[in-house]
């Protein structure tokens, strides 16, 4: 009920439901952290109504009970979850009495409070043995992360910039990173396989035990139970277990004992000396409930922007793809609109530090925005699309899921040299296509039933016959087919049909040709490429929605194109919407055009993009056609 009236804004209401709850609890034994829970709702209240010293007081009291006793040592605490969320409360406490005061020390406490709270979020992190539930972890306490950015922004310390970019960097694809990670270290560790096989094992048994042991404390089990001393006991067994068999990896196979554990974020000093070159700048946004983050990067220099979220984004953003995908013609005045505003919200504000080539990092719903379809300045006519002044007329855009993964695909070395320089398939070149149709929903014209994509056949034959590479076209390009030919080819071009799922991103899928009346499934899913080893420099997934699908905070987008970048592919070309069938053929013609006369990829792709639109009267030269291709990952020439 205090929640409830909390929620409502009735404070004085849920202040005695508070001091109600915490009177019926205090008649119980082991209620301690749900007592301390209540202390923190207070303190919450308090926060709003913005008395600063009832703030601390119950924070104080919730920490207490909370057996949180000695300054970021985490082994005692009952709920360290319970923690995270005082060590908020603490930071946004202390950020308002310096606002209200100047006085430097609520900043310091500011900072204190929220690097506890990380520093907590880290120890919890460790002790959890699957990366899933690491990524919720980040995802469910990214306030947190917030909060320190606008702490260390206040410092206005060169010092405090850099570790600003530390944290932001912290937030992004967790779950991807340590993925690709563990590829990598089992690809060039030379670890023996029963080595690899006990490590899957301890690691699976660790986790089953700290589950268990988790819900028991959930249900208020005392420490004294038979079960709880079971439960523990079986958990500290597995753990020494396991932490034995990383020593004895640690001490024969270190090079992949340092690839598989170690903690190595890119630094803003590596990122800026060993990644970035002359005339790029990467651009990282981070997301937070009431600010948005611009971590400008340069080989030589480096700024912090803050861009105050006073404006609907998420509305913005669903309002620009509408009028890019859904019925786009009719809605050229709303583009016009929401891409200039997204424009001087977005990258005005960042404008005068950018050279020729940009490398996006977006974070959140930004995964969404085409950037290069931006308009730097509102059209007089905003029917005339050939004319606009999209920000793809001043730089060539990029992205990656982060700085880190950047780095990944750059210096990725692959298991094999690939034997085919482009292998391209066009499962809907021809055939029957009605005999999994209902297996798709997609209510856009341009591919609702599936119907054979008459233009895929060319722009397979072409891509092939440019790049001195074969086609797998028709009733041969089956899903068998591109499992056993793709680890050989350097480029993989897949000209089909795709759907993203937004409800569940591993069930995003490409679509082949179906072989009649065999078991052997039409449709690859993105969990499916989770266990396939490619050699691939470059990706391009001329298809549907293959750069979208579930959206989780502080993990960007589930997609095809991140199934991709796990499975081995140095960079990708993938779609942010449902792509018109003959308009695509004839961009990716133009694009391996480019690429043929040594281009760089992203140089391919905009100067593909910009001749495109140069080469089609209104409305064919609408970013419908071209924008929704982007480039993420190394964009270098290819070798």
């Amino acid at each position: 009920m205090a929640d409830v009236y909390t929620l409502k804004g009735d404070y004085s209401k849920a202040l005695l439901n508070f001091e109600k709850a915490i009177s019926l609890l205090q008649k119980f034994k082991e209620e301690e952290v749900a007592i301390a829970e209540c202390h923190a709702g207070i303190a919450g209240i308090y926060l709003k109504l913005h008395d600063i010293d009832k703030v601390t007081e119950h924070l104080k009291l919730s920490e207490k009970l909370n057996n949180y006793t000695r300054k970021d040592h985490f082994e005692g605490v009952t709920e360290l979850e319970q923690l995270i969320k005082t060590s908020l409360l603490y930071n946004q406490n202390y950020q308002f009495a310096f606002q209200q005061t100047k006085n430097r020390v609520y900043l310091d406490s500011a900072y204190q409070a929220a690097q506890t709270g990380i520093a907590a979020i880290n120890f919890l992190k460790n002790q959890l043995a699957l990366s899933d539930g690491r990524s919720r972890l980040v995802n469910d306490n990214y306030p947190i992360f917030e909060g320190f950015l606008q702490t260390l922004k206040a410092f206005k310390e060169d010092s405090t910039d850099k570790k600003a970019f530390e944290v932001a960097e912290q937030c992004k694809s967790l779950q991807l990173y340590e993925a690709m990670k563990n590829t990598k270290a089992v690809t060039f560790g030379q670890v023996p396989p029963q080595y690899l096989a006990q490590e899957k094992i301890f690691q699976t048994e660790l986790s089953k035990y700290e589950k268990q042991k988790q819900q028991l404390i959930e249900k208020k089990v005392p420490e004294t139970d038979s079960t709880y001393v079971a439960t523990e006991a079986l958990q500290l067994e597995w753990k020494l277990r396991t932490d034995s068999l990383k020593s004895e990896i640690s001490k024969h196979y270190s090079d992949y004992f340092g690839l598989r554990y170690a903690n190595d974020n890119v630094t803003l000093t590596e990122l800026q000396t060993e990644i970035l070159k002359p005339k790029q700048t990467l651009v990282e946004y981070f997301v937070g409930d009431s600010s948005l983050f611009a971590f400008v990067v340069k080989p030589n220099s480096y700024q912090v922007i803050e861009i105050k979220k006073d404006f609907p984004l998420d509305n913005w953003i669903k309002s620009l793809r509408g009028s890019m995908t859904d019925s786009f013609a009719t809605k050229a005045e709303v583009f016009a609109d929401i891409s200039f505003k997204l424009y001087e919200k977005l990258i005005k504000p960042v404008k005068s530090q950018l050279s020729e080539e940009v490398i996006i990092i977006p974070d959140g719903i930004l995964g969404y925005v085409p950037f290069e379809a931006l308009l730097t300045q509102k059209p007089e006519k905003a029917l005339r699309f050939q004319s606009h002044a999209y920000l793809l007329r001043e730089h060539n855009i990029s992205y990656c899921f982060s700085a880190t993964l950047l780095r990944e695909m750059i210096q990725k070395k692959h298991r094999q040299t690939p034997t085919n320089s482009l292998i391209a398939y066009a499962p809907f070149f021809d055939g029957d296509t009605t005999l999994f149709a209902k297996a798709f929903d997609d209510e856009l014209v341009s591919r609702k039933d599936l119907l054979p994509l008459s233009n895929s056949g060319e722009e397979a034959v072409g891509a092939a016959k440019l790049m001195v590479g074969q086609s797998i076209i028709g009733k041969n390009a089956t899903v068998q087919k591109f499992l056993e030919t793709a680890q050989t080819a350097r480029i993989l071009h897949l000209a089909t049909h795709g759907k993203a799922d937004d409800k569940s991103g591993d069930y995003s899928y490409l679509a082949f040709s179906l072989v009649k009346d065999s078991l052997e499934t039409a449709l690859l899913y993105v969990r499916d490429l989770y266990n396939m080893t490619l050699n691939a420099d470059l990706v391009v997934l001329s298809a549907c929605e293959t750069g979208i699908g579930k959206l989780q905070r502080g993990e960007g987008i589930i997609s095809l194109a991140r199934a991709f970048a796990y499975a081995g592919a140095k960079s990708i070309v993938t779609s942010l919407w449902s792509v018109n069938d003959k308009k695509t053929k004839d961009l990716m013609l133009l694009f391996y055009k480019n690429l043929r006369k040594g281009k760089s990829k992203s140089e391919a792709l905009r100067e593909a993009k910009l001749s495109f639109i140069a080469k089609n009267d209104n409305p064919n030269a609408h970013p419908f056609f071209w924008a929704g291709f982007i480039g993420i990952g190394d964009m270098t020439a290819l070798k």
